[in-house]
């Protein structure tokens, strides 16, 4: 995944702001979806963000961990947030 040129972000407690500043596009992300954007941005991919989240939270349901992740993705992929790159699982 990259993230696009023109996006910015910001932490206010614990909460998200991203924005396109090209499209007007904006996403508010909360706490779960905060932890999941910072491990997006690090780790600059899908599978690798749901891998860290499936492991930080092993007691969770892997399938609903990986399902939740991959909604956020085509979230942010469709408010031209990120674009996919094809990352191989």
């Amino acid at each position: 995944m990259t993230i696009e040129k023109s996006v910015s972000w910001v932490k206010h407690d614990n909460e998200t702001v991203i924005i396109n500043v090209d499209t007007n596009k904006c996403v508010i992300l909360d706490e779960s979806g905060s932890e999941i954007w910072e491990a997006f941005i690090s780790l600059l991919s899908l599978p690798k963000t749901i891998n860290r989240m499936i492991e930080k939270y092993d007691e969770e349901d892997s399938e609903t961990i990986k399902k939740d992740v991959t909604e956020m993705f085509e979230l942010l992929v469709e408010n031209k947030i990120v674009s996919e790159n094809h990352d191989a699982y």
